[in-house]
């Protein structure tokens, strides 16, 4: 019997996997806590840690970069919430066409990005954007439009809904906040975290990251849409929705292992004209891998935007060829197995 306990070096094969690791890295691994003093204490609170992601499906480069000093973790740079929960997205949620009939004001609404599926890019657009949020907070509501409008929706009964009871106002749905960088929730074979140069507000479909310095939102916008940040990902989700699609939730991002650099002001405009205003294709078509074959029989061959992206951030790690690679076909191998093995099923 193999007796995983006293195993001292990492050890992968097609029969076993040993991940050597201490009780007290685990318990760190699943800690949080409130502030730096906390943690120096010790004072957190054990969450728990995915497990079986990150020490028996992670790849060695996964573990070999995790204890690079220069990584952290993403809560140390920002902090990050879910969108706007309406619980009733077709009373809240509104075309042009239903503000025009209900002849509702401006003021009561603001544009909503929806989903993931409403840009190609990273770069946001807000005029591409079809869809308004209502807002109103008002107790004493003066104009007639509105008024008519919430009428109506009494009328449909959408202040029934069971978390919309629990509000004061059943129609307000708070003062939500307003990010550039929005990633999604969940990920098929595309890794693309968007930016936009207004703050927006987002759905519950999404989540918003709120750097700790604003003038830190591009070069961290650059570093979530990157082909290391596409691994970290990779890792890091559970599989648990249709077609091996990865979910996350807001304390998973939270522990994200994340690489903070600073690009200068000229990298920051090239890559704001080149890949942020270009469509995002799969993780197979960003780096030209076949996804039907054979991973690592394959010539890597990356789109020279995402390349001049990933050295960057390889040659402020330190990282050698050979571990540039092999990014480049763990992430591959990890999402290709991801879905087939939902394919399978």
């Amino acid at each position: 019997m193999l007796l995983n306990e006293y195993a001292e070096t990492f050890t992968n094969d097609d029969d076993f996997r040993v991940y050597p690791i201490t009780y007290n890295s685990l318990k760190e691994s699943g800690t949080t806590y409130k502030n730096e003093n906390d943690k120096q204490f010790g004072k957190g609170n054990y969450e728990g840690s995915k497990w079986l992601s990150l020490y028996l499906r992670a790849p060695e480069i996964y573990s070999n970069l995790l204890k690079n000093d220069k990584i952290t973790t993403l809560s140390d740079f920002g902090k990050i919430t879910l969108g706007i929960t309406t619980c009733q997205n077709d009373y809240f949620y509104l075309d042009q066409t239903t503000i025009s009939k209900f002849k509702l004001p401006n003021m009561y609404f603001n544009i909503i990005f929806r989903s993931p599926q409403e840009s190609k890019r990273i770069l946001l657009n807000e005029s591409e954007f079809d869809y308004r949020v209502f807002l109103c907070n008002e107790k004493k509501i003066m104009d007639p439009n509105i008024k008519n409008y919430i009428a109506y929706g009494l009328k449909q009964k959408v202040h029934q809904v069971k978390c919309l009871q629990s509000r004061e106002l059943w129609y307000n749905i708070g003062n939500p906040l307003k990010s550039n960088i929005i990633l999604p929730y969940s990920y098929n074979d595309t890794f693309k975290v968007f930016y936009s140069k207004s703050s927006l507000l987002c759905d519950k479909r999404l989540v918003q990251f709120f750097p700790n310095a604003k003038d830190d939102s591009l070069s961290i916008a650059l570093m979530m849409n990157s082909t290391l940040w596409a691994l970290f990902t990779e890792v890091n989700g559970t599989t648990n929705l249709g077609e091996g699609a990865l979910v996350f939730n807001t304390k998973d991002f939270r522990k994200f292992p994340f690489f903070h650099y600073k690009f200068s002001v000229e990298r920051i405009e090239y890559f704001y004209n080149t890949l942020f205003k270009r469509e995002i294709g799969s993780i197979f078509a960003e780096l030209n891998i076949d996804k039907h074959k054979n991973i690592r029989s394959q010539k890597l061959n990356p789109l020279p935007d995402r390349k001049a992206l990933d050295d960057i951030i390889f040659d402020a790690l330190g990282l050698s060829q050979a571990e540039r690679e092999e990014v480049y076909y763990a992430v591959c191998e990890l999402v290709q197995n991801r879905i087939n093995k939902a394919k399978s099923v």
